[in-house]
């Protein structure tokens, strides 16, 4: 099946080329912290949110460990590198036809599943919690290139813009369903972008927020093989599979809502004066080791050491 593309406007409109440019290496560049907190004083600009959610894929895929000799060492020459190029390429193009064929059955049970639909509710119902925002109602895209979003912050009449990227996949050995939302806000208001860039002056493009959020829903039974945990995942309809599922957008969604309000508590207790920071509690669960920001009785959203939130099963 041929993946369907939207596009928000036809290709020949002139964009803005230097803030494209400035996108795409703010995109590409990396960072010690991942995190960029939103400024207290940003929430009182803020008059109106337009909020966009990107998922590029139309069904569920599965990931498979990729090999990098050629990256692993310099010895070899330009030969060497170049024959350890192609026996990975060919290699990973072997493993990706064995995890395309794994999964089949998965997403044969989940083929009515109605992903987008499930995250725009959410996203529309989590987002209704923070008044500020004043949010509109989520749109979803099937995909946005940096000439999109560099039209769509010169072109606005909101105050900001809040896009999420989503991707979902079955792990390498179909050992975990991952749910992966990666949010940025930008300015779009003069007034706001002023704001982002006085509080992060690093920025290729000025930001005025940015996290990642992982959740994670491990295959009832981790030491099956992938070709039994492909059946464990296709049982019943789907019926792991769509629960996760449907537990993952709901948690991606609300811990966006808990990292902006973490922010707010912040950067409240910064504005009254130095205050003593409670420690925080270390946890380890799945093998992600963070600071415990909240908890159920079967699950915790920890925050990582670049400030990522994960929902891992505790």
């Amino acid at each position: 099946m041929s993946e369907m593309r939207f596009v928000l406007w036809p290709k020949r409109r002139v964009l803005p080329t230097a803030l494209t440019v400035l996108l795409a290496l703010s995109i590409t560049g990396c960072a010690s912290t991942y995190r960029v907190y939103m400024p207290q004083n940003a929430r009182k600009q803020v008059q109106s949110a337009n909020i966009v959610v990107v998922v590029p894929q139309q069904e569920i895929y599965a990931d498979f460990l990729k090999a990098n000799t050629s990256g692993a060492s310099g010895q070899g020459g330009l030969i060497g590198a170049l024959i350890s190029t192609a026996i990975d390429a060919a290699y990973n193009t072997s493993q990706s036809n064995k995890a395309e064929e794994l999964v089949v059955p998965v997403k044969d049970s989940i083929m009515d599943y109605e992903f987008r639909r499930k995250l725009k509710s959410q996203v529309d119902s989590q987002l209704a919690v923070l008044p500020w925002l004043h949010s509109h109602r989520a749109r979803i895209e099937s995909d946005i290139d940096e000439e999109e979003i560099a039209a769509l912050i010169a072109g606005s009449n909101e105050s900001v813009l809040l896009l999420m990227k989503v991707d979902y996949h079955l792990t390498p050995g179909l050992k975990e369903l991952k749910l992966t939302s990666t949010v940025t806000i930008y300015p779009i208001d003069d007034e706001l972008k002023v704001t982002a860039s006085k509080r992060n002056p690093d920025e290729k493009v000025p930001l005025l927020y940015r996290n990642r959020f992982v959740f994670l829903s491990p295959c009832p039974d981790t030491y099956l093989s992938a070709n039994e945990a492909a059946l464990v995942w296709s049982a019943d309809k789907g019926r792991i599979t769509r629960a996760a599922m449907d537990e993952g957008v709901y948690e991606v969604s609300r811990m966006l809502v808990l990292d902006l309000d973490a922010a707010k508590a912040a950067a409240d207790a910064e504005s009254k004066g130095p205050v003593e920071k409670p420690a925080r509690e270390k946890v380890e669960y799945g093998g992600h080791t963070g600071t415990l920001v909240a908890e159920t009785s079967e699950r915790a959203i920890i925050r990582i050491a670049d400030g990522e939130l994960y929902s891992v099963v505790k």
